[in-house]
């Protein structure tokens, strides 16, 4: 971006999960919250970007003192991720459907979501998006890692607002040794 960020703004991250076909520990397991800065880039003709933001697990994970690689999930299922202002009201909500039952140990993937405002005769406009790193570890163990990085609009949607939901990953190479 050729114009300044702004100030960093404080959000608040709520990862979960609901698990389809797996044990009961991983149907629901406890949601994380993790404080993340977010910026946007304000142009001249009064328009603004939409945030910008990294979800930094690996931090979260050292200062918990936890020794695991990230948030564990189950093989397949529907990762929610709640993202809130600073006054803890919900901004927006991810809801990103996944299998990674064919996932091979020692492996890493990705997952993208991308929400396109459509505009009757102009350009569908990014909105929100959202990219997680995935990896399955020697003990086949599926977990959240690294990072999540996160758009979100600076407004909420209006209620006629249509939107074209995207989601996707790797094409080939699916997966991708550790």
């Amino acid at each position: 971006m050729s114009s300044q960020p702004s100030k960093p703004i404080t959000f608040h991250c709520q990862l979960g999960v609901l698990g389809y076909d797996c044990k009961p520990s991983l149907k629901c397991p406890p949601h994380w919250s993790i404080l993340f800065p977010a910026t946007f880039y304000d142009f001249q003709d009064d328009h603004s970007t939409p945030y910008v933001g990294t979800v930094d697990i690996q931090e979260h994970l050292q200062s918990k003192n936890l020794s695991m690689p990230g948030y564990r999930i189950p093989p397949k299922g529907q990762i929610q991720v709640v993202v809130k202002n600073p006054n803890k009201t919900a901004v927006k909500l991810f809801l990103i459907p996944y299998d990674f039952t064919d996932m091979p140990r020692n492996s890493k993937t990705f997952l993208r979501q991308k929400s396109y405002g459509e505009q009757p005769g102009h350009h569908d406009v990014l909105r929100y998006a959202i990219h997680l790193h995935v990896c399955r570890t020697e003990k086949k163990r599926i977990y959240i890692y690294k990072h999540i990085r996160i758009v979100f609009a600076n407004r909420i949607a209006d209620a006629r607002e249509k939107f074209k939901v995207i989601c996707e990953g790797p094409k080939e190479p699916v997966y991708v040794p550790l």
